[in-house]
């Protein structure tokens, strides 16, 4: 599926590409509350609780900030148009319809995963008690080049100064 890339609908297509887990997290939570009212013991709804919050707060949410801040990068460069939200079953893509230089192209690339690392350290900082920090602290292997992020900036590294159609 394709369609114009928005913060919202970066939001939706993530949520929809985890919901089986999102869903699993959510029961689990409900027998764990159930369970909590018919015996009075709160551990099972604690424990599917913090699982439900790291599923949204963690990992759902993470993913969103990398790619809007890969958007809201992109948005930023006046030769991009327009950007395109692609969605297939194991991944979201986002495709900017223009030309960027490798210098853009690597700022684009840092900003995914750059932003949630900042935010991880903050998370770390803050509530380290919660362990949302690792979800967001993970996102510095992107930057890998087995990883699209981390691909997109070798090639900007190996083709110096040209322009770049991603």
């Amino acid at each position: 599926m394709q369609r114009r890339a928005t913060v919202v609908g970066l939001a939706a297509a993530t949520t929809a590409q985890v919901w089986p887990l999102l869903a699993l997290l959510a029961s689990f939570t409900a027998g764990g509350t159930w369970w909590w009212a018919s015996s009075g013991d709160p551990a099972l709804a604690r424990i599917a609780g913090m699982l439900l919050l790291w599923g949204v707060a963690g990992l759902t949410a993470s993913f969103v900030l990398h790619e809007a801040a890969h958007l809201l990068g992109l948005r930023r460069i006046p030769t991009v148009a327009s950007v395109r939200l692609e969605r297939t079953v194991w991944r979201l893509s986002l495709i900017p319809a223009g030309t960027l230089t490798s210098r853009q192209l690597v700022a684009v690339a840092l900003a995914g995963p750059g932003s949630c690392v900042a935010v991880g350290l903050l998370l770390a900082l803050a509530v380290p008690g919660l362990w949302l920090h690792p979800w967001y602290l993970a996102h510095a292997v992107f930057v890998l080049p087995c990883f699209g992020d981390g691909r997109a900036i070798l090639r900007a590294a190996t083709a110096g100064r040209s322009r770049h159609a991603p």
